[in-house]
């Protein structure tokens, strides 16, 4: 569960308890609102002042990211551009501890990127792209699945989302640039 999840069942039960207050006070008949509000109203206020320098789920800061990768979906697969390197089929590969942008776009038909693993997953309508921030934080190997069905070789779209010491993805980098 995330913060927005919380934040979202805070507010939901804040909201509820002021309407129940006022609802109870009305069914009773007292036509002033008395202090049976004071306390949904103080939790409103202060999930407010929490709420104001929050991100958006997933976010990893507004920083500019580290790496921006091209990720294209089609069927039955997602193509992965790097800088000044060759595309990769079905393989993302970035550095764990960086901000990395994936930048996606599809050239056919609805197509969904997703990373269980990680809690990510964003649909990809066609002549909308759509971008993800990610920021792991520790190496290793995730799945990527498509998470819109797109024909009828849906279940075999799928990749791996490699995440290297940065380190060892600059040596990676280097070794696809090409020259």
């Amino acid at each position: 569960m995330n913060s927005t999840y919380w934040a979202i069942l805070s507010g939901s039960a804040g909201i509820g308890l002021t309407i129940s207050a006022v609802l109870a006070q009305w069914f009773i008949g007292r036509r002033r609102i008395t202090g049976a509000v004071a306390a949904p109203a103080a939790l409103l206020v202060i999930l407010a002042l929490g709420l104001a320098g929050a991100q958006p789920a997933g976010s990893p800061g507004a920083a500019a990211p580290d790496l921006v990768l091209q990720v294209t979906a089609r069927m039955y697969e997602f193509q992965v551009t790097y800088p000044l390197g060759a595309p990769l089929r079905g393989e993302v590969v970035i550095p764990a501890g960086k901000t990395t942008r994936l930048d996606l776009q599809t050239v056919d038909v609805v197509h969904g990127f997703w990373l269980p693993d990680l809690g990510v997953r964003t649909m990809i309508p066609p002549g909308a792209p759509t971008s993800v921030l990610l920021r792991p934080t520790a190496p290793g190997r995730h799945r990527v699945l498509c998470a819109e069905f797109c024909g009828p070789d849906h279940a075999t779209m799928r990749g791996e989302l490699r995440v290297l010491a940065p380190a060892e993805f600059e040596r990676w980098l280097a070794d696809r640039r090409v020259r």
